[in-house]
């Protein structure tokens, strides 16, 4: 196996579709934390000439170590490569200066996939939900609600007099209320000028959506 640093900042903003893929693994979230001061590698892994693997790989140096951080990564196609995905990213993070590597690879839990990470220990600061759901929207709202308990089932349904409506530019809206969310369910958030900044980089891939009651 080899592996390529991208100079192409763009190189993987249309890998989100991949099956494994997410959008803290685009180049436009390393542009992002470029704000922060964190240095982005963008890293593609082959098979030959087969890419079988990427990552964005973060670095940044913190109070008294260098660390190299892959949110939600690395993506691989096939787990058989994560091995050897894995190791390679250690030796690119130690040739980096880096004393520290953080992963966060988005994959099923399975038993035989333990031993790829028994060198590794559980971070203490967890930044990421610890499980994420994937909805599919091509099922009717029966279908999607079906697994819901029955108490939350009547909140989904009772949802007359609300209009949706799309306000891409209505990051305040949605900040005001991810900002109480935020006190309500006591979790850290950002600064409105955070997700301007997102919106800013994003551009098009990202769509606001407001509810009105009423």
């Amino acid at each position: 196996m080899r592996f390529k640093i991208e100079e192409d900042t763009n190189i993987f903003d249309d890998k989100t579709n991949c099956i494994h893929g997410n959008f803290l693994q685009t180049s436009s979230w390393g542009k992002l934390k470029q704000y922060e001061g964190w240095t982005p590698l963008n890293i593609i892994f082959y098979d030959s000439e087969l890419v079988i693997g990427y990552a964005i790989a973060l670095v940044r140096k913190q109070s008294f170590f260098k660390i190299m951080y892959i949110p939600r990564g690395p993506i691989v196609e096939d787990f058989k490569y994560l091995e050897e995905v894995i190791n390679t990213l250690k030796s690119i993070a130690e040739k980096q200066g880096c004393s520290m590597l953080k992963i966060e690879p988005d994959i099923e839990y399975k038993e035989e996939y333990l031993d790829y990470f028994k060198n590794f220990k559980i971070s203490k600061k967890i930044i990421q939900p610890l499980a994420t759901g994937i909805l599919n929207l091509k099922l009717t709202e029966e279908e999607l609600i079906k697994n819901i308990e029955s108490k939350k089932r009547v909140r989904v349904r009772n949802k007359f007099n609300l209009e949706f409506k799309r306000e891409d530019e209505n990051i305040e809206g949605f900040y005001s209320i991810h900002k109480k969310t935020s006190e309500n369910q006591n979790f850290k958030t950002r600064s409105m000028e955070y997700f301007k900044r997102i919106k800013d980089i994003f551009q098009n891939n990202i769509r606001v959506y407001c509810v009105y009651k009423d």
